[in-house]
């Protein structure tokens, strides 16, 4: 959760009770999104290519 505080910081995303809105300026970024409910993926390795 602390990655989507972050983005939500950042503008990218809306965090509602039970909502996560992806903003337009956020679209572009919405695979990093992604990989923090990714439960396969791990922060130490690199099995996946890099995002921006």
């Amino acid at each position: 959760m602390a990655s989507l505080e972050e983005m939500a910081d950042d503008g990218l995303i809306a965090l509602r009770d039970h909502e996560i809105e992806v903003l337009p300026s956020g679209r572009l970024m919405i695979r990093n999104l992604a990989m923090a409910f990714d439960a396969y993926l791990k922060p130490t390795e690199n099995r996946y290519s890099r995002t921006v």
